[in-house]
């Protein structure tokens, strides 16, 4: 069985702040950083990331198997 590959590209822009660009059509780059007092904020950290993450999970999960009832 062929894996889905998928690329995904991270470039320090200053501090502890990055940029994610994860290679699909019309999906902008998301800017990523630590909270004051290492970053400025700029946007969700990593944790912030993970959590959303499993949100969406759990939360298709569910979707699907209420679905198929």
């Amino acid at each position: 069985m062929e894996q889905d590959r998928f690329a995904l590209t991270l470039d320090l822009l200053h501090d502890y702040a990055f940029t994610a660009e994860f290679g699909l059509p019309g999906v902008p780059p998301l800017t990523l950083d630590e909270p004051p007092p290492l970053g400025a904020g700029d946007g969700p950290n990593a944790a912030r990331l993970i959590a959303a993450a499993v949100g969406n999970c759990l939360a298709a999960s569910l979707l699907f198997c209420l679905r198929k009832s």
